[in-house]
């Protein structure tokens, strides 16, 4: 893999029952308001984005499973 530059980004928000954008950007993300989830565009596909589930998990040392 190479290093790219991100020139924009996209973020969209919306409720979780909203259709999300279908041509979005990859890396783009949804924040469906109503509950609090963030979805990230990996692959053309829409993915729960568990970054920040992750991030704290290893932060307070928890096993993730």
């Amino acid at each position: 893999m190479s290093v790219t530059m991100i020139k924009s980004r996209q973020e969209f928000q919306g409720l979780s029952t909203d259709d999300k954008p279908p041509k979005a950007a990859e890396g783009a993300t949804y924040h469906s308001v109503d509950t609090g989830e963030m979805w990230i565009m990996c692959n053309r596909m829409w993915s729960l984005d568990l970054r920040m589930t992750y991030a704290f998990k290893s932060a307070l040392r928890v096993p993730l499973n």
